[in-house]
């Protein structure tokens, strides 16, 4: 079994220097040959803490949120298309802590920079998502970061305890 929305991205963009988000998603899907992306998908899924993702699913601190991600087609029975929706499930870490844990190298710092006024953090739990933090702001704008700046989700929904 593997984690929800593996495709081998993230295993293969923690393996490269930090570059701008569409360049690394562009250089990723258009130029690594199907064969190589394979094998970056079973590194990806290989590597996926399901403990840690079963332990977050129970912890009352957590956000859950979900969007479509236009990297990710579904082809459905009728022969329509439509983005796949993705599922992330983070818990709370501080923006310090998360530089702390997330900055690779010294080179430029990927995580760098301040938060959004009343922004929580969290980790993601789940390697389904480009980024392994986000900010969310008044429990409805969701926020990933990268290189340095915080860029809102399109399409991202919350997902209210049940």
């Amino acid at each position: 079994m593997q984690g929800p929305g593996v495709s081998g991205y993230r295993a293969w963009r923690d393996a490269q220097e930090p570059a701008p988000f569409k360049e690394l998603q562009r250089r990723f899907f258009e130029e690594t040959p199907r064969h190589e992306r394979r094998i970056w998908k079973k590194r990806e899924a290989a590597a996926f803490d399901r403990r840690r993702f079963r332990d977050a699913l129970r912890d009352p601190s957590r956000f859950e949120f979900k969007f479509k991600h236009s990297k990710y087609v579904v082809r459905r029975a009728d022969g329509s298309e439509d983005f796949a929706e993705l599922y992330t499930v983070g818990l709370p870490i501080s923006w310090e802590d998360a530089k702390c844990k997330l900055n690779r190298g010294m080179g430029p710092k990927e995580y760098d920079g301040e938060t959004l006024p009343n922004m929580q953090v969290y980790e993601s739990a789940n390697d389904c998502t480009c980024s392994p933090c986000f900010g969310v702001v008044d429990g409805t704008q969701i926020f990933y970061h990268h290189l340095g700046t915080w860029f809102q989700y399109r399409a991202a929904t919350p997902i209210p305890f049940a």
